[in-house]
């Protein structure tokens, strides 16, 4: 059986501002192109979360449509199984799966939800496919009666890096595969740089975002996984050359230290009786902010 990994496309209704072509065009031949690859191999795809950029896009019933109707150019006999993102997820909650656009394509069965669901693939179900979202970990899945790591495969959202590429708050690549000894695959989501970690024949694979969406973002790729053979194999995702422009990072930089100077005003107006938004709300009114600086503050909690 083959597989196809990949992880945060981060599928977006505006332009990040490094890139300087058609990003709404961009981000549809990548995802035609994987369809395309999924069924050359007659292979599933396995996705690491964060779908969307946001929980609920301002485009988000255009958004859906467009995947809908790409998604509908997958062989019959394959799936796109994947785990929730932070990023999928409204106010990074998976209790607001159900009103996400990420819910919106599971409700429709064009994809699978694979958070705390195990399924079992090929002809006599060798493989069993387990996955947890954002927020949650692998060892809570059980696995059955009679698979071992040689026939288990998890997906998770979860920051794993590697060294000399460390990250605050993220776990050693290395030490997550083996601390899940019962898995013969791991795939992993929400770091944006590609790597592959081995532990003898067992693999955690981090493919990386679909798109190049940051100045320093690694040339896209997706992996092509032969259960069968053990046999991983990188495949490219075609790019366009001089399209990402480095004059976004002071726009960056004036960003963070916008919420930086506003996060900061906040930390003695907590109000116990209202929940996260609630305060936002209510600070906003007694401090208000330019509009420019309140829509950055309200894309960064990802509301």
């Amino acid at each position: 059986m083959k597989l196809l990994l990949t992880s945060d496309w981060h599928v977006r209704d505006d332009t990040p501002v490094c890139r300087t072509d058609d990003f709404w065009k961009v981000q549809w031949s990548k995802i035609n192109w994987l369809i395309e690859q999924a069924n050359r191999f007659d292979a599933h795809i396995l996705n690491g979360g964060d779908l969307f950029n946001r929980g609920r896009p301002v485009q988000s019933q255009v958004l859906e449509l467009m995947l809908i109707r790409l998604f509908h150019q997958l062989k019959k006999s394959l799936r796109m199984w994947i785990v929730p993102g932070n990023h999928d997820l409204p106010f990074h909650s998976m209790g607001e799966l159900e009103r996400s656009s990420l819910g919106v394509l599971f409700e429709m069965g064009v994809i699978a939800n694979l958070h705390g669901v195990g399924t079992y693939l090929g002809k006599e179900s060798e493989l069993f496919l387990c996955g947890r979202g954002w927020g949650y970990d692998l060892n809570e899945v059980v696995i059955p009666d009679g698979y071992s790591k040689k026939d288990t495969i998890g997906v998770v959202h979860t920051m794993v890096c590697t060294k000399g590429n460390e990250y605050p708050g993220a776990s050693d690549a290395e030490l997550y595969l083996k601390k899940h000894p019962q898995f013969k695959l791991i795939v992993t989501g929400d770091n944006h740089k590609r790597f592959v970690v081995r532990d003898g024949d067992r693999l955690l694979v981090n493919p990386g975002s679909l798109t190049r969406q940051a100045i320093d973002a690694d040339d896209p790729v997706v992996y092509l996984y032969d259960t069968d053979k053990d046999d991983l194999v990188e495949l490219p995702v075609p790019i366009e050359k001089d399209v990402i422009s480095s004059e976004h990072r002071d726009v960056v930089v004036e960003r963070d230290e916008k919420i930086a100077v506003f996060v900061e005003s906040m930390k003695n107006e907590y109000d116990s009786d209202l929940d996260f938004e609630g305060n936002l709300k209510a600070h906003l009114v007694e401090n208000p902010v330019s509009k420019e600086t309140e829509k950055l503050i309200w894309e960064a909690v990802g509301a």
